[in-house]
């Protein structure tokens, strides 16, 4: 990446620097003049870790992201930020402590000001409820009181990954125990809450540990279990995924009716199917947005082809009686923990109900991208293989994944927004990744067996 390029995927912030004990806001002082932080920070990376993450750096201060105000057209969008660090010589004084009120216009706007001051007198308004100061200390005396069975002692590494007046995403360390993570969601994903309290409740084994939950927060809080699967890519990782995920769906398969009641988004055989118009009309628009000459787009016609393949494929896929089940859409290695004994999944803001093989074929696409030998996509086959055939026979099973590859993308493809509506469809990386996913469909719908089984 050349510097013009680096200079294109940065975005500068000022940033409000707010002393809760003082209720000042730190400026750099300049000229006889007060002036607010500047930080710039890669787009394309949570914006409150990379914020906490140079600001520890900068001036050797802990922080939280409070929130990230409208953005004004004169000005670079602003973060205020509360300094959780006492008694710090902020960098030899590089920054000093003033009223809000002492800043002027060309720092921040007057409905700026007024923001800030209800975020420092703990008012957050119709901001959300983590548009104040103290709120950490809040959560954390919550967590401290829903723990029954030992105390909590937390320590200072509080690690922000997103954040607004109404969505976070923390880790709480402690000096003594598990960590535990605390996670708020809005709009567009406010049905995440009741869908992973849900889950928690019928299949709490296959989950991290849910320790409490609050509705006037739409939070809840999980104790911190294994790590990531892409921090633990082997074999014997891939291997409990695969037992774990089959175990779930199995489970899931009694509670269809709660699940899809809770928020669980209906990826069902006929659902996918009346929406495959709406697929093919949205890639024959992505395709046609294409500007790269490196591959050459799908036609029209193709598209058609395979809007109709997959209509096919769907409904065999459902004459095979495969028992629809919790499906969770996003099944990449940060969504798998793994303990060293079992995995969880965590991350159910795109939780269908649907075919569960579809699901597995996401999990078996990550072993084929961490595995050099080729050989892991089809070990985890057989395990898969080895619990279902209690419930399906060897003929259904072996026409299931026949069919799984193109359904997979397909289904992935429609997600939470099968009628293509959301304001996201536009945008030039979605439609890119859009055009990417056609392709591989394409390829799969190529495939012998693919077209061997729609022929059975």
């Amino acid at each position: 990446m050349n510097f013009i390029e680096q200079l294109v995927e940065q975005e500068e912030f000022r940033v409000v620097l707010v002393l809760p004990y003082s209720q000042m806001v730190l400026v750099e002082h300049h000229d006889e003049t007060h002036h607010l932080p500047r930080i710039s920070i890669l787009k394309r990376r949570r914006t409150a870790e990379q914020l906490s993450e140079i600001i520890l750096k900068k001036w050797g201060v802990r922080s939280i992201l409070i929130d990230l105000l409208p953005k004004s057209h004169e000005l670079p969008p602003c973060a205020v930020v509360e300094v959780r660090t006492r008694n710090s010589k902020f960098a030899s004084d590089e920054l000093v402590p003033v009223s809000v009120d002492d800043l002027d216009e060309r720092e921040l706007t007057t409905p700026e000001c007024l923001t800030v001051r209800s975020i420092i007198a703990g008012d957050p308004r119709d901001r959300g409820p983590f548009s104040k100061l103290g709120w950490v200390e809040e959560a954390q005396e919550w967590i401290r009181e829903s723990v029954v069975d030992h105390r909590v002692d937390f320590n200072e590494d509080v690690r922000q990954f997103s954040a607004s007046g109404f969505f976070a995403l923390v880790r709480f360390g402690t000096i003594h125990g598990p960590a535990y993570w605390l996670k708020a969601t809005c709009v567009p994903s406010t049905h995440e809450f009741e869908v992973t309290r849900t889950i928690a409740r019928y299949c709490p084994e296959f989950l991290p540990p849910l320790i409490a939950a609050r509705t006037d927060w739409n939070a809840w809080v999980t104790e911190e279990v294994g790590q990531p699967l892409h921090d633990a890519l082997s074999l014997g990782a891939f291997e409990q995924s695969a037992h774990c995920l089959a175990e779930l769906q199995i489970t899931s398969a009694a509670h269809i009716g709660d699940l899809l009641a809770c928020g669980c988004f209906d990826q069902r055989m006929p659902v996918l199917r009346a929406h495959l118009p709406a697929l093919t009309q949205y890639l024959e628009e992505a395709m046609a947005r294409q500007t790269s000459t490196k591959v050459l787009p799908l036609d029209a016609k193709r598209l058609h082809e395979l809007g109709c393949l997959i209509e096919e494929a769907s409904a065999t896929m459902q004459a095979l009686d495969v028992p629809d089940t919790l499906i969770h859409n996003d099944m990449n290695p940060g969504n798998i923990l793994f303990d060293g004994l079992r995995a969880v999944f965590t991350d159910w803001s795109e939780a269908g109900i649907g075919n569960p093989f579809l699901t597995f074929r996401h999990l078996q696409v990550q072993a084929l991208e961490a595995d050099e030998t080729c050989t892991w996509a089809q070990q985890l086959k057989q395990i898969y293989i080895d619990h279902w055939r209690n419930l399906l026979s060897e003929p259904q099973i072996e026409m299931a994944f026949a069919l799984s590859p193109p359904l997979a993308v397909a289904s992935y493809l429609c997600g939470r927004d099968p009628s293509f509506t959301s304001s996201h469809r536009d945008i030039g990386s979605v439609q890119s990744h859009a055009r990417s996913l056609a392709r591989h469909m394409d390829r799969f719908a190529r495939a012998p067996e693919f077209l061997e089984a729609l022929c059975s």
